[in-house]
């Protein structure tokens, strides 16, 4: 058995607004990191960024299934996982 099977699984919160210059450094010193992928998401909850944090966020999560975007606000007025 994989011994990383024995370890828990990890969720890394992450809030953010307008945080363009940083968002990529941040995501890159987490996924450095030497814990699993396989036993770790990375939620980022974005309230609205206005100056293309979402679209750094989304090449990301394309590259890597373990983060997701959450948006704070949409058209129905509701928290939705993209």
């Amino acid at each position: 058995m994989n011994s990383s099977a024995f370890l828990p699984f990890v969720s890394v919160l992450i809030p953010c607004r307008n945080e363009k210059l940083f968002i990529s450094r941040c995501l890159e010193s987490i996924l450095a990191n030497s814990y699993p992928a396989s036993r770790m998401e990375i939620m980022l909850i974005d309230g609205m960024s206005e100056d293309g944090t979402q679209e750094i966020i989304r090449i990301y999560a394309q590259r890597y299934k373990q983060i997701k975007l959450l948006l704070t606000r949409n058209e129905f007025n509701r928290p939705v996982l993209i």
